[in-house]
């Protein structure tokens, strides 16, 4: 438009022939323009197309991702389904109960054997103390026949210290002496030594 019109106020100047050929050129340089405009927007479809083709591949990865999600929640929901039957198939077997009654009679023989280690040490506490109880009146007993044989030791130093053989007799009962001296008072001080 430009050369038109300058074309139009140099008219009179311009000779026919140039003028055609300017009006060639403006037709040409607009062509030229237009073409290019026609390769831009071809560009840009292209990018549009490719741009298209790509939000589609992302929609379509997308649809299977949730796809797979949903059966893979489905096949965790069937295997919790197929344990729990199977955990009811085994608490109906009688071989899995009598691991279970197995497993309890260990328990309650461990309680067993609990109770009997108690009552063992019960019964030995007792068994020591009958010993101990027994022990003791025979040592009592010991104790009470040495006390008797010193006793009839110093009476007899006694008597024989004051001079009294009609005691010493030896026709006299030893029994009646060892009898006479468990009750003996009265002699001096040398008999209690």
């Amino acid at each position: 438009m430009a050369h038109s019109s300058v074309g139009i106020k140099r008219k009179a100047h311009i000779d026919p022939e140039t003028w055609q050929e300017m009006q060639e050129q403006d037709v040409e340089d607009q062509e030229q323009e237009l073409l290019e405009w026609r390769v831009l927007a071809a560009d840009l479809m292209a990018e549009k197309r490719e741009l298209l083709d790509m939000l589609a591949e992302s929609q379509a990865v997308v649809q299977d991702l949730l796809r797979k999600t949903a059966a893979y929640a489905d096949l965790v929901h069937n295997l919790k389904q197929d344990l729990q039957e199977v955990q009811d198939v085994l608490a109906g077997m009688p071989a899995f109960q009598d691991k279970q009654d197995a497993q309890d009679q260990r328990d309650q023989g461990a309680r067993v054997y609990s109770l009997s280690a108690l009552v063992q040490d019960k019964q030995e506490a007792e068994d020591q103390q009958a010993k101990v109880s027994g022990v003791s009146p025979a040592f009592q007993e010991k104790q009470e026949a040495e006390d008797q044989q010193a006793r009839v030791s110093r009476v007899s130093a006694a008597l024989l210290a004051n001079h009294t053989p009609s005691i010493l007799d030896d026709q006299q009962d030893a029994q009646c002496l060892i009898s006479w001296s468990l009750g003996y008072e009265g002699f001096p001080e040398t008999a209690r030594s």
